[in-house]
């Protein structure tokens, strides 16, 4: 009964918007069910800390948020923005945040990290939460890619950020512990 995020794919077939696997944030359901049961969680004696798992966005899922994305980053837009239909302005974003590497991209993960601390910060306070909260985040590139961010996190509140590393060769846990020791 939730809400999907957008997301978009590539391929020889051409771009497609389609329903992800991700749950969007703008889901006012969801958001009151996580708040009812983070206050059933925190009301119970023998439970000491509540966490969150999965409260985040695809590497090119949310595109739903793209409004805000451009308004409160300022991205700027093409001419003519303001006739796009909202699945032109997700293409569009789609497009622009495709790769790994580049301004838009690097601006859409810090918008997701951000929204994704505040959804968390939000529920915190909706829940009056007494407990201490913790997390998973993705352990590659710090969760960036996903709108995670361990710093984001803690300024939400959170006391415990847990990296998940479960699916790491050996080379590649070395060259993420190193990666999260600089970060």
């Amino acid at each position: 009964g939730y809400t999907p995020s957008k997301a978009i794919s590539f391929s020889s077939n051409g771009t497609k918007l389609y329903n992800s696997q991700f749950i969007s944030l703008r889901d006012k359901k969801r958001f009151n069910d996580i708040v009812e049961l983070a206050k059933y969680f925190d009301s119970l004696p023998y439970n000491n800390m509540i966490g969150f798992d999965f409260v985040r966005f695809g590497e090119y899922a949310g595109l739903e948020n793209v409004d805000d994305f451009v308004r409160e980053m300022n991205i700027p837009l093409p001419k003519g923005w303001h006739k796009y239909t909202k699945t032109q302005k997700m293409y569009w974003m789609g497009r622009k945040v495709r790769g790994y590497k580049n301004s838009y991209k690097r601006r859409w993960n810090l918008w997701k990290a951000h929204r994704t601390a505040e959804y968390i910060y939000q529920v915190r306070k909706a829940a009056n939460l007494k407990k201490p909260i913790w997390v998973f985040t993705l352990g590659w590139d710090h969760g960036t890619q996903h709108g995670q961010d361990p710093y984001m996190f803690m300024d939400a509140g959170v006391l415990s950020d847990n990296v998940m590393l479960y699916e790491a060769t050996p080379a590649m846990f070395q060259t993420m512990a190193k990666s999260w020791k600089r970060y």
